[in-house]
Order: C-alpha cells, then sequence, then structure tokens
C-alpha cells in the first residue's frame, strides 16, 4: 500500500488558481475592468479582486457565473477520470 502524500489538494488548487488567471485574462481583453465585472455579479470589487488572486475561491454557482459573463466555458470532469 502506498502511504504518500496525496496531492490532490494541491493540484486542486493550482487548477483553481491557472482558472482564476485566465478569467482575469478573459476580463482584460474584453476590456472590463473589475469594477464593471463586479457589478454584474453583484458582488464586491475587492472579493472579485481576491478571486482573480488566488486568495479567495467562489462557490460554484458565483463561479459558473463570473464564466457565463465573460463567455468562458467551463467542463466538469470526473476527478479520477484521466482521459
Amino acid at each position: 500500500m502506498n502511504m504518500g502524500t496525496d496531492t490532490r489538494p494541491m493540484l486542486a488548487l493550482q487548477a483553481a488558481r491557472r482558472l482564476a488567471r485566465d478569467l482575469e485574462k478573459r476580463r482584460n481583453v474584453m476590456g472590463l475592468t473589475r469594477f464593471v465585472l463586479s457589478q454584474r455579479l453583484r458582488v464586491p470589487v475587492d472579493l472579485l479582486e481576491r478571486w482573480e488572486n488566488g486568495r479567495s475561491f467562489p462557490n460554484a454557482p458565483d463561479l459558473f457565473a463570473w464564466a457565463k459573463e465573460l463567455a468562458f466555458g467551463i467542463v466538469l470532469a470526473d476527478a479520477d477520470d484521466r482521459t
């Protein structure tokens, strides 16, 4: 039995931060300010900043609203599905 360290939480954190960076890039490409996007999402601008900087993460409904507002597709997959 392998008693090694489970790296899944670290990989999930890295993926979440990468997603946040991609969403921030999309916002910038679309020419939206954090202020405008935060108003559209009905969240405080400082919260959106924390999401983009990876210091905080949105719940699932907020994440999907964030992505939808930026026309950014998110595909969910089983964590064990490596295909």
